[in-house]
């Protein structure tokens, strides 16, 4: 059984994966214009718009990334800064560098992302960040996935799309109508299925987002820096070519222990698991990168924090650990 993670899945395993129960529950969301309908200066507004303190954040966050190995070609990259619903507490980042095409505006490929939240406390936090054009929220996986649902959208439609994030395992695309409240359908921002997702259903699951305390912070953590090289345990790999993980049992991980049982183990699953989810996507572990203080030893992860590898090839995913142990579990592959 072969499934490709970026298309969507099929009917059957779709089944197999839904979980969770749909209890109604009120929906507010602060409606945003996608940078797929935005004009230039709707896209100059949204950047503007940004918080300063956010804008810094990203900007040195980029710039500590952009030291190493894996993120060299982000120095010197502008930075489109989005805001993702409900509400503003995350922002998308989408980073795009002198060597790609800028023939027109809103046309750039992208060379990456970060996804930064903010904290009841006013601190931003890194979640995850990315390279390559095919990684969470791209405009070809949303144009994937609206093509499978029959939608199309041009500078007339009055359809729109907003980018929903409550964590890793909770970024999705809302679409609706510009005249009516709430959102029709729901794409996975992942690999653009189509989701069993109602407005209900996602404000249940979104109210519990909390942005990990341990991940790098504008204020606590800030000193962190990311490791010269990020390690790579294994190649990437389907979780659908060996399906046995589906009866394991969740592995006792924790900041402590991550380190030690991805290298004996090498590939990881892990596993959105919520009594309110409503559909569980397998996500292949291979690597991750330690953030440390620049005095301590890059090599140890005590008082380190952890983001774990995973994506694809083309477009590698790395997430704060604490945040996926909050919303999920890890089994063995």
């Amino acid at each position: 059984m072969h499934v490709n993670l970026r298309k969507p899945i099929s009917l059957m395993l779709k089944i197999l994966l839904c979980t969770g129960i749909l209890l109604p529950s009120g929906f507010e969301a602060q409606v945003f214009i996608a940078r797929t309908l935005a004009a230039p200066t709707q896209t100059s507004s949204i950047q503007s718009a940004a918080p300063v303190g956010l804008r810094e954040f990203a900007e040195d966050t980029i710039l500590r990334l952009s030291a190493t190995k894996s993120f060299a070609h982000w120095k010197n990259a502008e930075t489109v800064i989005e805001p993702l619903g409900p509400g503003t507490h995350s922002w998308l980042v989408t980073i795009s560098t002198d060597e790609q095409d800028k023939s027109s505006v809103g046309h750039s490929t992208s060379a990456g992302y970060l996804i930064i939240s903010v904290t009841n406390r006013g601190e931003y936090k890194l979640i995850e960040y990315g390279t390559g054009e095919d990684s969470i929220f791209s405009r070809s996986t949303l144009q994937s996935g609206l093509d499978s649902i029959g939608i199309k959208l041009d500078s007339n439609s009055n359809r729109m799309v907003v980018p929903l994030y409550a964590g890793p395992t909770l970024a999705e695309w809302g679409i609706g109508s510009r005249s009516k409240e709430g959102f029709s359908y729901f794409l996975n921002a992942l690999n653009g299925e189509d989701l069993p997702e109602t407005p209900q259903s996602f404000a249940k699951q979104a109210a519990k987002y909390i942005p990990p305390g341990s991940a790098a912070g504008s204020h606590l953590n800030s000193d962190l820096m990311p490791a010269a090289q990020a390690v790579q345990t294994a190649v990437h790999f389907d979780p659908y070519d060996n399906i046995m993980w589906m009866t394991s049992k969740a592995l006792d991980i924790n900041p402590q222990s991550f380190e030690r049982i991805i290298t004996a183990a090498k590939r990881l699953i892990y596993v959105s698991s919520s009594g309110d989810r409503t559909y569980s996507v397998p996500l292949p572990i291979f690597g991750y990168q330690l953030w440390k203080q620049s005095s301590a030893d890059a090599h140890s992860s005590s008082e380190a924090s952890i983001y774990v590898q995973s994506g694809t090839i083309s477009s590698p995913r790395w997430i704060a650990l604490e945040a996926m142990l909050d919303a999920g579990k890890f089994v063995a592959y």
